[in-house]
């Protein structure tokens, strides 16, 4: 994938290599590109890096910028980025008023709600979920949701 190779030659920690990649993957799903070997791939790394040698460390903000960069930026309202200075959150949906956090960061431990980009806009899984080491699960089913690519997530309330 372009992104690795270009980080290879690139002066980032593990940390900010996982947030760096999660906006290239991030991105990829809001352009709709499935086919890794298209060439857009390495000028969409490219961005994403340049933007992250900037000094900025916060995924939505480095996957909206790169965005924005490729000409692309009525894609950045649809990805749930409305303001590059403020955190990433989502529609007015939103239950309970509780902060979205970058997917980055989502703990082991609990269950959580994400949030996904898809084709419509950004939307919140109506069922709670696990991180596991490689991926994502039901937290219900305990079955693996392989094609999940959640940009942010909360702790999983249970709605009275």
């Amino acid at each position: 994938m372009a992104i690795y190779r270009l980080l290879q030659y690139a002066a980032f920690g593990p940390e900010e290599i996982g947030i760096i990649t999660s906006a290239y993957e991030d991105a990829l799903v809001i352009l709709k590109i499935a086919d890794r070997s298209d060439p857009i791939t390495e000028t969409l790394a490219k961005k994403i890096i340049d933007v992250a040698q900037t000094g900025e460390r916060n995924c939505a903000r480095i996957r909206a910028l790169a965005l924005k960069n490729l000409g692309v930026s009525h894609l950045i309202v649809a990805s749930g980025i409305s303001d590059l200075d403020q955190s990433a959150k989502l529609a007015p949906s939103d239950n309970l008023g509780m902060e979205w956090r970058p997917i980055a960061t989502a703990p082991f431990d609990g269950d959580l709600e994400l949030a996904v980009i898809d084709f419509d806009g950004t939307h919140a899984l109506v069922f709670p979920c696990r991180r596991m080491l490689h991926g994502w699960i039901s937290a219900e089913t305990k079955k693996r949701l392989d094609d999940l690519r959640p940009t942010h997530w909360r702790e999983w309330r249970v709605s009275t």
